[in-house]
């Protein structure tokens, strides 16, 4: 809803624009969530597509043609999946019996997967839990180098082409649809994750630039139902397709129509005065009012001056020149950001091991991720009314308390 001093028939102040929240805000707000549930479901397809399946070591003395998972002949005594049983020395039937076995065990070298849901199966990955577990570790750490370079380039480049771009080249997962290597897997993985992670980041910004400072914290909650949207989409879809180059083609083959964005969805203004495109970013706050149907002084909007609008912004100059190297001549930033860094990386760390390892609980692991994703939907809420209500400070300290404890 638009600003109400800026309603009706008064003239708005040219600053104002950015103070509102109408129809402009809206659309861009639903055009940049929807690629981001997209992103979502790529950034979590290995915990489904590099899930556990069930196996068993392969006796080729006794398998046929038609070998299934459970064999009617397998020994009655618990054998690990990683070990094989061992015939009997006079064993000379042309087929197994429960009988037909020693108590002893042998090192297992090939596998009979109940499914190929996952790449275990398709890259025969059976034993051998670290290649597993080090997809998730590749994963995160392609995040976390798309989250570095991410910044660096909407600063650059802009935010809605980072944007774009982050998004788009996320069908670069497509690619591991088609290979029959592990490495080769992790490779595509890593950059997968340092292409589309990085759209985060220019979202938000976008999200929080396009609107005014009271509606930042409601853009990040917006913006996290988005997040969440998506893993509970991404359960949903696995449930019902869940071999995994099927599921990977769902959600990756989409993101290459979101080139068309860059007729639809728009550069931040305030980014354009800081880097000097100051016609745009005229431009861009005519379609702002325009949208929201905000009444402003067009001409005078044209013949304003480039510092006259920085000011109008509170925009200085030597914003424009600011770099990364401020952060360590400042002590108080660099102390809020190895505080914030650590909180968020304990937060992540919490959450999504918690969302990641709810897939080993008893009954349908679909549903249990499902379930571990919607409990994350009040939380959002509970924080904005006590973020509006008792600033950041006390509900993240109250927060990190309750949890820790519990």
């Amino acid at each position: 809803m638009a600003d109400k001093k800026c309603e009706g028939n008064k003239v708005c102040e040219v600053s104002k624009v950015l103070e509102t929240f109408g129809r402009y805000q809206i659309i861009q707000y639903s055009l940049i969530c929807f690629p981001a549930m997209f992103v979502t479901m790529i950034n979590i397809n290995y915990i489904f597509a590099a899930g556990d399946i069930n196996y068993r070591c392969r006796v080729n003395e006794c398998e046929d043609q038609n070998s299934t998972f459970y064999p009617a002949w397998w020994p009655n005594q618990t054998i690990d999946r990683c070990s094989s049983p061992v015939l009997l020395e006079d064993h000379t039937q042309p087929y197994c019996t429960n009988q037909s076995f020693t108590e002893e065990l042998k090192t297992c070298t090939e596998w009979i997967y109940e499914s190929n849901n996952t790449i275990i199966a398709e890259l025969n990955l059976a034993c051998q839990p670290w290649k597993i577990n080090l997809i998730g570790t590749i994963h995160s750490t392609g995040m976390l180098v798309s989250m570095i370079v991410s910044g660096w380039m909407s600063d650059r480049f802009g935010r809605m082409p980072t944007f774009i771009f982050c998004v788009v080249c996320g069908c670069i997962g497509l690619i591991k649809t088609f290979v029959t290597s592990y490495y080769v897997y992790v490779v595509i993985e890593f950059l997968e994750a340092s292409v589309t992670g990085g759209s985060y980041a220019a979202a938000m910004v976008i999200l929080v630039e396009i609107a005014s400072a009271r509606h930042r914290l409601l853009s990040g909650v917006i913006f996290a139902y988005a997040i969440y949207l998506g893993e509970c989409l991404f359960a949903v879809i696995a449930m019902f397709v869940p071999y995994w180059k099927t599921l990977l083609r769902i959600i990756n083959g989409p993101l290459i129509f979101f080139i068309f964005y860059i007729f639809i969805i728009y550069e931040s203004p305030r980014w354009q005065i800081v880097n000097g495109k100051i016609e745009k970013a005229k431009e861009s706050i005519k379609r702002i009012a325009k949208m929201n149907k905000i009444n402003i002084d067009y001409e005078e909007l044209d013949t304003i001056t480039d510092v006259e609008l920085k000011y109008k912004f509170d925009i200085a100059e030597n914003q424009v020149k600011e770099g990364y190297s401020e952060i360590f001549k400042s002590k108080v930033i660099l102390k809020r950001l190895l505080v914030v860094g650590m909180c968020r990386f304990t937060s992540s760390f919490v959450y999504y091991g918690l969302m990641i390892n709810s897939v080993w609980l008893p009954g349908d692991k679909y549903v249990n991720f499902l379930l571990s994703t919607v409990m994350s939907f009040p939380g959002e809420i509970i924080s904005l009314y006590l973020m509006n209500k008792y600033g950041r400070k006390i509900p993240l300290m109250a927060g990190y308390f309750i949890s820790g404890t519990v």
